[in-house]
């Protein structure tokens, strides 16, 4: 996949729970920005066996007050460790599953800004 996204002109990966890990290891290797929706940045079931980067990247974290699944107390405690000035995160009143609504709101400001 690493392959892949640097032989392509992406300026954006996006990516939901699981997604969202692999989205954002994928910046953590190409700079290439976020947006990702209730990441699994911790508490994942099961461990892939991927590598991260050492490139920076903003990346926007929109979470779910009610997701059970992907705790966002946790996720927010995640963000403070690894460097919050790299991050920003919105709260949305959505469980795990984020509603179209949501998720186009956040894509299409990420791709307005890119388009200005």
């Amino acid at each position: 996949m690493l392959e892949e996204v640097r032989q392509r002109d992406i300026e954006l990966l996006i990516g939901s729970s699981m997604g969202g890990w692999f989205a954002y290891c994928l910046s953590t290797h190409t700079g290439i920005p976020t947006v990702l929706f209730n990441p699994a940045l911790h508490s994942r079931r099961i461990e892939p066996a991927v590598s991260l980067g050492n490139t920076t990247a903003s990346h926007i974290v929109v979470l779910g007050r009610n997701d059970e699944i992907i705790k966002p107390e946790i996720t927010l405690e995640w963000v403070n460790r690894k460097g919050p000035e790299h991050f920003t995160v919105f709260f949305e009143d959505n469980a795990h599953r984020t509603p179209l609504e949501i998720f186009t709101k956040y894509v299409m400001e990420q791709a307005d800004k890119r388009l200005s």
